[in-house]
């Protein structure tokens, strides 16, 4: 404890890292006692990875290249820690080191949640997961995703699962479900014992076997709530005992059907999912061939079916009219799709009357400025819409003019996304006019633009005036180092900005002055991100010394600049003990191309 004490004085924290293992191991073993857990922060440069999920050991997400680098006396506090509730394990760690972890995880009182991703789980780890699941009470949550299991080790385990009391969640996400697993899985979900409320499916490829094992769960289950089999390769065969399932299900509440080939088969949805007695989100990809099904009115009444979206990629102007007219999605996407003019003029009215859309998102459909002419008078009147997505389109200066006239109307638009679209400074000037005005916009996104000095400048004075601006965009926008000034300088006044990207401009010496200068005041920024500019090592003491007194910024990254790695060293050395920093990233820039 007194050592702890006295390091947490020190200046530079590099003491602690050359401390034997045994010593350090033993220091790192005082957190694991509740009263030194929100007091003490690991500063040790070989834990910092390890521990920056969670300062309070509540949640560990441990990788291939962590967890396999460590050895068992980390493990062992591992077991020991007597907060830990979720752990996540990925990156392809080796089943040994998977083994050692499932044993130790034996020990902490408030486990609920266990995801393991990309592991080759052997036997001898499906038994180890099984007695875990069947002797911890807290145990709830179990996701398996992308883990081979042998066919053996597959029906092992659910019949491990059938013999617990406390699951509420399974997730076997792209496990390679066999015929006999799903009989399996049938007799875990009708167990009279069985709590599983949620049951992910995703990407598991089934037969006509395995659905009629799903129409049994369906069909007989009194706890489902939730239900994803996503991307199972269904087709317009296999979709019949799934809708027959549904037809006598009562109990869910969420069905996600989205990615699969139902063809012929949509129509037949519309009447479980009319008589569904609770039913309120599906998500299912819908084209103009399957949207008789969805007209009908009862689907809607009441409010009761809340969120059905569609994911539509065919020129059928008709199409869209049905869904913003009678169907009334809440979010609607359309994403590569050839509309003319003329399309934008049909949907107008559309717009105008639909009183539910709140997230609308057109990337990449080629919209022109008379498009978004079009489009503006329509959706100025839509008093709901919340999040506008015009990505990688050709918007250019011209369509900026609408934009704004757009944000003039749409009063509680939150999020506006514009990346790619060909605006220069004049467009921009025009915009952030605009946005300064704007008492609603939360995120902005203006990436892959070019601009100069003058868009910069007109980017700061937004800064200065907007008071509801959380996050703004701006990578790859050519930004000047005079343009970065401006924006530090604003963001001396602004008191609302939370994140501020602008990875890959021009960045140099006087940014990086007027950066420190910037995070000696600022109480807002907690995400920085000023990787690949032209920062170098002339104001490097400035920098230094505005992390010294900054205690707001959690995320920076500050990598592929010209910064010595003496200095960058300096840096980690300084960020290490910053107590509000989560992460950072000052990778060298690699001159090997050069």
């Amino acid at each position: 404890e007194n050592l702890i004490h006295r390091e947490l004085k020190m200046q530079e924290p590099q003491n602690i890292t050359t401390l034997p293992f045994s010593v350090l191991s033993h220091v790192i073993s005082f957190l694991n006692t509740n009263s030194y857990y929100k007091r003490i922060r690991l500063i040790s440069k070989r834990f910092k990875e390890f521990t920056e999920s969670s300062y309070y050991w509540q949640s560990l997400n441990l990788g291939g290249g962590i967890i396999n680098t460590i050895n068992d006396n980390v493990l062992e506090l591992v077991g020991k820690s007597s907060m830990l509730e979720k752990v996540r394990v990925t990156k392809k760690v080796k089943d040994d080191k998977v083994l050692a972890l499932l044993q130790q995880l034996k020990n902490p009182n408030h486990l609920n949640t266990l995801r393991i991703e990309h592991c080759k789980l052997n036997e001898a780890c499906t038994d180890a997961l099984i007695h875990l699941i069947q002797n911890k009470a807290t145990f709830k949550t179990l996701v398996l995703y992308l883990c081979p299991l042998s066919k053996d080790c597959y029906e092992k385990l659910l019949i491990g699962i059938k013999k617990q009391h406390y699951l509420e969640s399974l997730a076997l996400q792209s496990a390679g479900i066999t015929d006999d697993g799903a009989v399996h899985l049938k007799q875990v979900m009708l167990s009279p014992n069985c709590r599983i409320k949620r049951l992910n499916l995703f990407n598991s490829l089934m037969s006509m076997s395995r659905v009629k094992q799903i129409q049994e769960i369906l069909t007989e289950t009194k706890t489902l709530e939730f239900l994803s089999v996503e991307l199972c390769a269904f087709d317009e065969q296999t979709a019949g005992p799934l809708i027959e399932g549904l037809k006598e299900n009562s109990s869910l509440k969420i069905c996600r059907l989205a990615s699969n080939d139902f063809e012929g088969a949509i129509s037949e949805f519309e009447t479980p999912l009319i008589n569904h007695p609770k039913l309120e989100s599906v998500s299912i990809a819908v084209f103009s061939s399957g949207l008789d099904a969805f007209k009908n009115p009862q689907l809607y009444k009441d409010g009761r079916l809340k969120d059905v979206t569609f994911i539509y990629g065919q020129n059928d102007v008709a199409c869209m009219k049905t869904i913003l007219n009678q169907i009334k999605a809440q979010k609607l996407t359309l994403y590569s799709t050839e509309m003319k003019e003329s399309d934008y003029a049909e949907l107008h009215h559309c717009f105008t009357q639909n009183t539910n859309l709140n997230n609308l998102s057109m990337e990449a459909v080629d919209m022109t400025p008379p498009c978004m002419e079009e489009l503006q008078k329509g959706l100025s009147r839509c008093k709901t819409l919340k999040t506008l997505n015009l990505g990688f389109n050709n918007l250019a200066d011209e369509g900026m003019q609408h934009v704004g006239k757009l944000l003039g109307h749409c009063v509680n638009l939150e999020k506006l996304l514009l990346k790619s679209n060909g605006i220069t400074s004049t467009g921009l000037v025009t915009l952030m006019d605009a946005v300064s005005n704007h008492k609603g916009i939360q995120d902005l996104d203006i990436s892959v633009n070019s601009t100069d000095q003058t868009g910069a400048q007109a980017i700061a004075d937004m800064l200065e005036t907007n008071q509801s601006l959380r996050k703004l965009t701006a990578f790859q926008c050519t930004i000047p180092d005079s343009g970065g000034v401006a924006i530090f300088r604003a963001l001396e006044k602004n008191t609302t900005l939370r994140t501020i990207n602008l990875l890959k401009n021009d960045l140099g010496l006087d940014s990086e002055v007027a950066l420190a200068s910037m995070l000696r005041v600022n109480k807002s920024v907690k995400n920085l991100n000023l990787y690949d500019n032209a920062l170098d090592n002339n104001a490097i003491n400035s920098l230094l010394e505005a992390f010294t007194v900054n205690h707001t910024l959690r995320e920076i990254s500050l990598g592929q600049n010209n910064i010595s790695e003496e200095n960058l060293k300096k840096i980690e050395a300084k960020l290490h003990w910053m107590p509000s920093i989560k992460r950072f990233d000052l990778q060298l820039k690699d001159l090997s191309s050069a």
